[in-house]
């Protein structure tokens, strides 16, 4: 879906003021994630106490308890999982109970859903959120895919714990010219010119967990030497509805309604995301 012919043409610096609030609103959290996170893989040292314990040649050994805690946790809830099942409203809807349970069993088997679900858990029990994107792949397919925490973002002024009441949420990863000029192969100039006129790397404008790490030195939306540019695709609601948009810091690769629907046959927006706390 490209942008629609005739319509407005998308407001990009409101598109990118939405990235930027909920990049700029949350970067303390998503600081306080990444240190959470290194207590969970075990480096729950910082360099000033390794550096006094070398002064007192001292190991600096760690006795990991937080991966232990989080995994029995994970493992608790896996003991009670059970298969997707549908259940008949009356007793003439039992034959269609029957179809429904072996379509989403089908549909959890062909995402993995027992794995992807430890996944976006996990996040949630480290980094603090979890968001997965449940959408439609070229085959018609449903396909469930997970959205790590560091690339997923919401409206910084949502309170409920599932983000029901955001205003935005979307997806921010880094990608490389080309991969993107293959995808929009009718944006390849706007993105050859995105990238090259794009500064060098020189600066740090974005906060380091929307980074690569190892932390680079790239600018906000382009990182010219390594040639990549920030995407976003972003599900927004605009006039009560829910829209679709893809960019990148220079222009627009898709805008239109969102292609799914809610059950009354509304736009809706397809990303399900959870927090564990809410900050005030």
């Amino acid at each position: 879906m490209a942008v629609e012919p005739g319509a407005a043409a998308p407001d990009l610096a409101r598109l990118k003021r939405y990235f930027e609030e909920a990049r700029d609103l949350t970067q303390e959290a998503r600081a306080q994630a990444l240190i959470d996170l290194d207590y969970y893989d075990g480096a729950q040292w910082t360099a000033a106490e390794r550096a006094a314990l070398r002064l007192r040649r001292q190991p600096d050994i760690v006795i990991n308890r937080i991966k232990p805690a989080i995994n029995g946790i994970i493992g608790v809830t896996e003991r009670g999982r059970g298969e997707p099942r549908a259940f008949p409203r009356t007793p003439r809807d039992e034959d269609a109970a029957a179809v429904a349970t072996d379509v989403l069993r089908f549909i959890a088997d062909h995402n993995r859903l027992h794995r992807l679900k430890q996944d976006c858990f996990l996040d949630m029990l480290t980094a603090g959120s979890m968001a997965a994107l449940a959408g439609v792949d070229e085959q018609g397919q449903v396909e469930i895919v997970q959205i790590r925490w560091e690339e997923f973002f919401a409206d910084p002024r949502a309170r409920r714990r599932d983000f029901k009441d955001a205003r935005y949420m979307g997806v921010a990863k880094w990608m490389y010219a080309d991969d993107l000029a293959a995808m929009y192969p009718q944006a390849r100039a706007e993105v050859e010119a995105a990238v090259e006129g794009g500064p060098a790397g020189s600066t740090l404008g974005a906060d380091i967990s929307f980074q690569d790490r190892p932390q680079d030195r790239a600018s906000a939306w382009c990182d010219r030497r390594r040639r990549r540019l920030l995407v976003v695709e972003i599900y927004h609601r605009d006039g009560g509805a829910w829209r679709r948009c893809v960019f990148h810091g220079q222009g627009v690769l898709e805008d239109g309604p969102s292609p799914y629907q809610d059950a009354a046959g509304r736009p809706d927006c397809p990303i399900e995301a959870q927090s564990d706390m809410v900050e005030i």
